[in-house]
C-alpha cells in the first residue's frame, strides 16, 4: 500500500530539484558541476528561431563530440548532423566551414552508406550550390 504521506526517495535522497544531481554524484561518484548537458534538439530550437551563430556553435559541439566517440547510439547519424551544421554555417554567412561541413557530411555518408548513396550525392549537391552561389560575390 502506497503511503502519500511520505515523500518518493531515489537512492536515499528525496525527488525534487537538487535529486538527479545527488543521484548523480552518489552512485558515479561524479561530479555533475563539470558536465555540460545539452539536450540533442536543442541547437534546432535555435536554428528554428533564425540564431544561427548559436546553432552552430551548438551543431559543431555535437558533432565534434560524436565524432570523438568509439561507440555511438544507433540513432546518431554524424553525416546528418554534418548537414544541419553546414545549413547553419551558411545561414550564418561562414561558407568555407559550411562547404568544409558539406564535404565531411558527404565523406560520412559514402563511409556509412555506399559512394552513390543519395544522402552522399545530396551533400555533394548541396556543396556545389552554395559554391556557386558564394562564387560571384568574391
Amino acid at each position: 500500500m502506497l503511503n502519500f504521506r511520505r515523500p518518493l526517495t531515489a537512492c536515499g535522497v528525496p525527488y525534487g530539484r537538487d535529486s538527479r544531481r545527488k543521484t548523480l554524484d552518489s552512485r558515479n561518484s561524479l561530479d555533475p558541476d563539470k558536465y555540460l548537458l545539452t539536450p540533442i534538439s536543442q541547437p534546432t530550437l535555435h536554428f528554428c528561431r533564425e540564431q544561427y551563430e548559436d546553432a552552430r556553435r551548438l551543431y559543431r559541439a555535437q558533432v565534434e563530440h560524436w565524432e570523438a566517440q568509439a561507440k555511438r547510439q544507433n540513432n546518431i547519424d554524424i553525416g546528418q548532423l554534418q548537414m544541419k551544421l553546414a545549413l547553419a554555417e551558411a545561414r550564418a554567412d561562414h561558407f568555407e566551414e559550411a562547404i568544409d561541413a558539406y564535404e565531411r557530411a558527404a565523406s560520412a555518408f559514402e563511409r556509412d552508406w555506399c559512394p552513390g548513396h543519395p544522402k552522399a550525392l545530396a551533400a555533394s549537391v548541396a556543396k556545389a550550390a552554395l559554391e556557386a552561389s558564394v562564387k560571384p560575390r568574391v
